[in-house]
């Protein structure tokens, strides 16, 4: 992590990089805003998240359990029905076959589903961690 060629060192237990970075892009923003007000700027904010490690703070990933235990071929023909029902997809388009290359969840054995749910559930919480930093709710 370098902020102008310095090293950032990480610093305790509270300490999440996501957040870390939307900070960093709210200063640089207020800070602009406080200096030159009427000068356009540019902020790429490029967050690491969420991509490996899969990691989130605390236990923010422990409301998306429940929902994806029902598993990804549920999920997946849910999210169909609910983006037909909000007009998203033309009812001519029908939910394609699942990709042969992924197991079907059923197939799975109990260990590797929860392994997937953990994972899923974190991403989420990535996801949603980095969504409230966009939009600086967090």
């Amino acid at each position: 992590m370098v902020r102008d060629n310095e090293r950032i060192q990480a610093s305790g237990a509270e300490f999440y990089f996501t957040d870390a970075i939307t900070d960093g892009a709210t200063q640089f923003i207020n800070d602009h805003k406080k200096g030159t007000p009427n000068k356009p700027f540019f902020c790429y904010v490029a967050y690491t998240a969420p991509h490996r490690p899969l990691q989130i703070p605390g236990n923010e990933m422990a409301k998306y359990r429940q929902r994806y235990a029902k598993g990804r071929d549920l999920l997946r023909v849910e999210r169909y029905a609910r983006m037909r029902q909000m007009g998203l997809l033309a009812s001519s388009w029908s939910l394609p076959a699942r990709d042969q290359s992924i197991p079907a969840w059923g197939s799975l054995e109990a260990e590797q589903q929860e392994n997937l749910v953990e994972r899923m559930s974190v991403y989420a919480s990535q996801v949603e961690r980095m969504d409230a930093g966009i939009g600086n709710t967090h």
